[in-house]
Formats: C-alpha cells, structure tokens, sequence
C-alpha cells in the first residue's frame, strides 16, 4: 500500500487495509512503516508501531519474551533468573490479579494494570520446579472483570557459562 502525503503530516491507516477480515483475529499486531521522499528515495524513514484488536468479553495475553511453542521454548540460565513480560487487555477494566504456576506450585503473584506492560523476574536458583535441559510449563493466570483466562507458556533450563 503506497500512502502518498506532499502536504499533509498526518495520515490513517484502516485496519481492513493491512488485514483482510478473514484473517484478522484477536491480538496484538506489529507494524513498521517506510516514508521515503518522492524525489530521491535514498531518504526515507522507518518506524513501528503496535495496535490491538480485543473484544470486550475475554482477556488477551500478549508476551514478546515467552514462547507458546513446547517444541522451540524459551531458554533460561538454570543459575540465573526468569523474566516474564506480558501484557494483558480487556476493555472497560483497569486491574487484573496475575498468578504464575509451575507444576501446580504458584511461584508468583501479584497485581497489574491491562494495557500496559507486566514485568517479573524471577529466580531459578534451588528451585524444585525447573530441571535442566527439561522444557517446563510455565502457566500465566490473569483474573479481572469477573473473567479468568490462562495461557501456557514453555521455559527451557540451561546450564549458562
């Protein structure tokens, strides 16, 4: 899509014209954008930009730092500590409750805020809960406005230098 602006500084973009309706599903979406000059595109400039398509009536948890994928988890120093970054989004509600669970063992709680980053570390050190080189379930529980979703997530421990 080529958006052509020789005066104006402003421009919008419809969501239809990025993602066909077929596919345009609830969730988090990234967008990077080029400008470059008519006259000599050697100049130009990029920048990125987020926006979410959520629904009223069910919490989405969105996490740049943890993987879905039990076969391609995300890999962690066995010495080290877990950061979990997340971001929930419900709308028409400002708190959730959050609790974090590794073989049925809350391993951390707390309260955030929807719409805007979460961020937890946690230790591995001594803990029961994670054997190296063994891909471990890690189950992120968010609660609010009446409505409790869960999303798993897989960690990997590895011996670090």
């Amino acid at each position: 899509m080529l958006i052509q602006d020789n005066i104006k500084r402003s421009n919008s973009v419809r969501v239809s014209d990025l993602i066909p309706v077929s596919s345009r599903e609830i969730g988090v979406y990234n967008l990077t954008f080029t400008l470059r000059n008519k006259e000599n595109t050697n100049i130009y400039s990029t920048f990125s930009s987020t926006f979410t398509i959520s629904s009223s009536n069910e919490i989405f948890i969105s996490s740049k730092t943890l993987s879905e994928d039990y076969d391609n988890p995300t890999s962690v120093a066995i010495n080290g500590s877990l950061f979990i970054s997340f971001i929930a989004y419900l709308q028409n509600y400002s708190i959730f409750n959050y609790k974090i669970k590794a073989n049925n063992e809350i391993i951390s709680e707390g309260i955030g805020e929807f719409t805007k980053q979460t961020e937890i570390i946690l230790s591995l050190v001594d803990k029961d809960w994670i054997i190296e080189n063994i891909t471990t379930p890690i189950i992120l529980e968010v609660s609010g406005g009446g409505l409790t979703t869960e999303k798993t997530y897989y960690i990997k421990a590895i011996l670090s230098d």
